[in-house]
């Protein structure tokens, strides 16, 4: 296979740089294959990038574009990648590459997806992506670990979330702060930050002569987040809820 592979390349231009030409896409293919195999991404990307557009009704072509879009992820392209990754499910949404490509294209996004406090649209498409693939193929290799990382990523959403909350209470603001705080009970009530949440939602509350709120709130976190660190500055902030705990405990 090497020797007729090395007899397809030419020479061309007056570099003398190597140009291969392929007679079939089977052996265009394996051609990028070599490539891919030794690490060459940029060339394994050239090549399956001919097979795709010399060849489009080859039956490798779908190959062809898994492995393009992978030759893009080795390489730490992630733009690059999850946009081939969302073109081989597009196109081949029942092929032998739809469920590893979801995952890959959630993978991209992850990894394009920045601090906290600057814009989630790959936080939020990475989650997509990996929500598709759980919905689509539950009981598959892949799902499990999707969960894993659905849960990661939108905890970095409530974590954006909260400091927008915390930002307008520390500026005394505590309408907006109470809107942000509010929305999170909805939208991330089992994340790690739904405890401070609650709690600064207390507070905002408070400061507003809200008791009757503020009180809810408060039984709210001490009942969902008993051993977290704010339910204990509740407690003891307010020791008639402690004795209302343990009163409601025998």
């Amino acid at each position: 296979m090497a020797l007729a592979l090395f007899g397809a390349i030419l020479l061309a231009g007056c570099a003398g740089k190597r140009v291969f030409v392929a007679k079939s896409a089977d052996e265009a293919f394996a051609y990028a294959m070599e490539s891919y195999e030794r690490e060459d991404y940029q060339e394994a990307e050239s090549g399956f990038q001919r097979v795709i557009f010399n060849f489009p009704a080859a039956e490798v072509v779908e190959e062809a574009m898994y492995y393009l879009a992978d030759s893009y992820f080795k390489d730490e392209d992630y733009l690059l990648a999850a946009n081939e990754f969302k073109r081989v499910f597009s196109e081949f949404p029942d092929g032998r590459f739809a469920l590893v490509s979801l995952y890959r294209m959630g993978l991209c996004h992850m990894n394009l997806s920045p601090a906290y406090d600057l814009d989630q649209k790959d936080t939020r498409q990475a989650i997509d992506s990996f929500n598709m693939l759980i919905d689509r193929f539950p009981a598959s290799a892949y799902a499990d670990s999707a969960r894993i990382r659905v849960s990661e990523l939108r905890d970095k959403l409530a974590h954006k979330e909260f400091e927008n909350g915390y930002y307008y209470f520390r500026r005394g603001y505590f309408d907006s702060a109470i809107i942000y705080f509010e929305a999170m009970k909805d939208d991330y009530e089992d994340s790690r930050w739904m405890a401070p949440a609650l709690y600064y939602l207390s507070k905002a509350y408070e400061e507003l002569d809200l008791d009757d709120d503020a009180l809810e709130a408060r039984r709210d976190l001490l009942r969902r987040f008993p051993e977290s660190d704010e339910a204990k500055k509740v407690l003891q902030e307010f020791p008639s809820l402690a004795e209302e705990r343990r009163t409601s405990s025998r």
